[in-house]
């Protein structure tokens, strides 16, 4: 039976061997990774697919994290923008006046979540100036 040196791998994905082997393991006696002093090892070529598997699917959700979290460069709205709109909002409210071609949020929190573009859009429509 080969063994595969898997070390580097999970160095290089921050996890630890008894972390692979917690979310692996399909037994408390049958671990995937054996865990020597200075090395890890898959014990078969089934358990290296399936630690690689592991390995990937990590990596898919830490990236999935950063793309969630990192907004996409010139798509935030602004803070001069959401006051705008939230002015604009003020003043149709105080005159009672409706319309428009586009609806859209009335609340701060609401506002920010527009984009730039969707921001400018509503700031056409309630300008009149479409």
């Amino acid at each position: 039976m080969a063994q595969y040196d898997i070390t580097k791998k999970l160095t290089d994905a921050g996890v630890t061997a008894a972390e692979v082997n917690a979310a692996l393991a399909t037994s408390p006696y049958n671990h995937p990774i054996h865990d020597a002093a200075d090395s890890a090892y898959a014990r078969s070529s089934r358990d290296y697919d399936r630690v690689m598997a592991y390995l990937a699917k990590l990596a898919a959700d830490k990236a999935a994290e950063t793309v969630k979290a990192a907004p996409v460069a010139g798509s935030q709205i602004t803070e001069r923008q959401i006051s705008f709109i939230m002015s604009l909002l003020g003043r149709r409210e105080r005159s009672g006046e409706a319309g428009g071609f586009m609806a859209g949020p009335t609340t701060r929190e609401g506002v920010a979540r527009l984009t730039r573009n969707q921001a400018s859009s509503y700031i056409d429509s309630l300008t009149g100036r479409y």
